[in-house]
């Protein structure tokens, strides 16, 4: 079966869908919301180590995890062998949901808050 042929609108040069009605605009069309559906973002991986999604962290923030550890205990984010690189995206979720401003904690060993790295 041979596909069917797209008119395209003699103002805009859109093409048409079989029924005459133009096509939806694209992604990439200026002014068009890049913002992800909520289903969608709920399916992302945050913490790539351990494999844990959005829609995980979120529901235990929700469910009143206000701090990174507390997030980290729950769900294992942030402690994986990479050394935590999605923290600042766990604390970014903490504080659009909490409303808050949160400073991810520096980890010291006691003595070493006066060493050189710790400055």
């Amino acid at each position: 079966m041979a596909s069917p042929i797209h008119a395209r609108s003699p103002e805009s040069g859109a093409r048409l869908s079989p029924d005459g009605k133009p096509f939806p605009p694209s992604r990439v069309t200026p002014g068009v919301s890049d913002e992800i559906p909520p289903a969608i973002k709920r399916l992302r991986t945050v913490c790539r180590c351990n494999n844990i999604k959005h829609g995980t962290i979120e529901k235990v923030i929700c469910g009143g995890a206000t701090t990174v550890a507390e997030v980290a205990r729950l769900t294992t984010a942030t402690t994986g062998q990479c050394g935590g690189s999605c923290t600042p995206e766990v604390v970014t979720m903490i504080d659009e949901i909490h409303g808050t401003t949160t400073q991810p904690a520096e980890p010291a060993l006691p003595g070493e808050e006066d060493a050189w790295w710790a400055k």
